[in-house]
């Protein structure tokens, strides 16, 4: 059986936390929850999950969202906490009674509504994301051979100065084409947290109609299918973790499973990775994210986590 343990934080100037309070601090606020979710990673905890209160984001409407609001709440009216779940499709609302905005004396009512539904949405997303995480190691064994094959076209067709493209894909274009972007991407050194593998869940959409006359055409429950339409963040990084578990890295699965030498792994990382000038580097700065706080390391503060030194050439097109 699986427990979730629950923490709790304020934002910086908030509640019990130093710092000055501000309005749509959404840099520093992504700082806290970097610096915290890091935290607690390196005490050994896996970050499922983050509750929010009063923040909200863009997300995509297959989301399933709870959201726990208190009868007797002063600043925020019910039926506000109705509009949402009214508009959004995949919604579970949970009125506390005798409870206000702050959840005062309900702390506990407020961690059971968050632990149930969880444990609810549970079966559903470890369902999903287990076809996922099996198709993709499958494809990581089935398809080695393909996915050599197209990395040594780039050594053999490809030179520093060649200016052409290289048009990689597959059926959707998210799965077999994600895998092989990551190889590529991680022999030449990205970082996992930077390899961008979920942005197919971005561009890729379908109507619940074609949703629905695709699965019935062929059994599959509309749940399955709407979750081959993406290319969950989760699977993928289940799917890094036991390759690098069984191969000890992306260099020795190319090596061992698609047949490329050392010598031809250095050639490739030659032609993908491109050195900057040092006057060029002084105009290079990586955009401060969410995800580039989580590498803080001591008291030197946040860094990007893209490398200044180097940059990957425009051989693939999406």
């Amino acid at each position: 059986m699986r427990y979730f343990s629950s923490f709790r934080f304020d934002f910086r100037g908030n509640g019990e936390s130093d710092g000055k309070p501000g309005y749509a601090n959404m840099k520093e606020d992504a700082h806290d929850i970097a610096t915290v979710a890091t935290h607690f990673e390196k005490k050994g905890y896996e970050v499922y999950g983050i509750i929010g209160r009063s923040r909200v984001k863009n997300m995509p409407l297959t989301t399933c969202v709870l959201t726990v609001h208190g009868i007797n709440d002063n600043n925020v009216p019910v039926y506000n906490a109705a509009m949402y779940a009214n508009a959004i499709p995949n919604h579970t609302l949970a009125l506390l009674p005798d409870t206000d905005h702050n959840f005062t004396g309900h702390f506990e009512d407020v961690v059971k509504s968050s632990t149930d539904w969880t444990k609810s949405k549970m079966t559903w997303i470890v369902r999903i994301y287990f076809f996922i995480i099996i198709t993709y190691l499958e494809t990581l064994e089935n398809g080695k051979q393909s996915f050599g094959n197209v990395l040594y076209h780039i050594i053999k067709e490809f030179k520093p100065d060649t200016r052409n493209s290289m048009l990689v894909h597959c059926t959707s274009g998210k799965d077999r084409t994600g895998l092989w972007c990551m190889l590529l991407l991680g022999i030449c050194g990205v970082d996992d947290e930077v390899i961008e593998y979920a942005l197919s869940s971005l561009g890729y959409w379908l109507s619940d109609e074609e949703v629905q006359h695709h699965g019935d055409h062929i059994k599959i429950p509309v749940e399955i299918m709407k979750s081959t339409c993406s290319a969950p963040y989760e699977a993928m990084k289940i799917c890094l973790t036991s390759l690098k578990e069984q191969y000890g890295s992306i260099e020795m699965y190319v090596q061992t499973e698609c047949g490329l030498s050392v010598d031809k792994i250095n050639k490739l990382r030659q032609l993908m990775v491109v050195a900057i000038p040092f006057a060029q580097k002084q105009f290079y700065r990586g955009q401060v994210t969410a995800s580039s706080y989580a590498n803080i390391v001591g008291g030197d503060g946040p860094r990007s986590l893209y490398n200044p030194f180097f940059a990957l050439n425009t051989y693939i097109s999406y």
